[in-house]
């Protein structure tokens, strides 16, 4: 189910916790070097004013202002003030004065001045009506200015060395509680379609996977802090019991799932998209 069969947006499934906090910020990290490469193949760079929309605790943000440098300009954009709470406190901790953010849905923002570019993560597959949204935060780009996106594709061929039933199991309730709370599982594919229907010249695409194996921390804390995260719907929609998730041994079980393997596997890729807005 997408979000757009639903009419509606998406529940956000991983909650607004704390601990939720703390895991979009290991996220941040395990996908940064992604973001970073979609940043430089888009052109985003120093002098440049950017939008980042749904910028959550600030990651891309901060990302982004390493390319513009000080000479430049972010402007984050969230719904939710608890979280622009810790963007503002990252950035501030970062000594980057050349970021602010701005607490307000997508479809309701508004400027007074152009930007250079537009830039979000994980954010269309929330979204009720994605093309809407890219239409409309395009519009704030100066003509031959960048709109760059980079989604979860969660519909993937499992790739790993061996078989590893946990990490399956992972994924299975993921998908479960994604699709039942309107959660676009697909987006990542469909983002050359929603540029076009966009009004948008088609972008180029390229898909990246985080590859975890054996001892690595920052997957295991991503992997049960995310089912954690999720559990309450887990258990609201009947997906599975806290018995069955017994979400306290989630990261020490998948660890030892990897070191007994031996074994490296893909963690949900991303598809990153971008394109330049049309000119006269």
């Amino acid at each position: 189910m997408t979000q757009g069969q639903t009419g509606r947006d998406a529940i956000y499934a991983l909650g607004y916790t704390e601990d939720e906090l703390h895991r979009l910020a290991d996220q941040g990290q395990l996908y940064a070097s992604s973001t970073r490469a979609l940043l430089l193949e888009a052109g985003i760079g120093p002098g440049m004013r950017v939008l980042d929309v749904g910028c959550g605790p600030g990651d891309v943000s901060l990302l982004v202002a390493e390319r513009v440098g000080p000479t430049g300009e972010v402007v984050g954009v969230d719904t939710n003030g608890r979280v622009l709470q810790l963007a503002r406190a990252r950035v501030s901790a970062s000594g980057a004065t050349h970021v602010r953010f701005v607490q307000t849905d997508l479809r309701e923002f508004r400027v007074d001045t152009l930007f250079d570019a537009v830039v979000g993560r994980f954010v269309l597959m929330y979204l009720a009506d994605p093309a809407d949204v890219v239409r409309r935060v395009a519009q704030y780009v100066h003509p031959g200015g960048v709109v760059a996106f980079q989604e979860f594709q969660f519909e993937f061929t499992s790739l790993g060395s061996a078989p590893l039933p946990l990490f399956e199991q992972f994924r299975s309730w993921g998908l479960a509680v994604f699709r039942r709370a309107g959660v676009d599982t697909s987006m990542g594919l469909r983002l050359r379609q929603i540029f076009l229907d966009a009004g948008l010249p088609a972008p180029s695409l390229h898909l990246d996977g985080y590859m975890a194996g054996p001892g690595d921390q920052l997957a295991a804390r991503v992997v049960a802090n995310s089912l954690r995260s999720a559990l309450p719907l887990v258990e609201q929609f009947g997906i599975a019991t806290a018995a069955e998730v017994d979400i306290d041994t989630f990261a020490q079980r998948y660890l030892a799932e990897l070191a007994t393997s031996g074994a490296v596997h893909m963690l949900p890729p991303t598809v990153s998209a971008w394109t330049r807005t049309p000119t006269p």
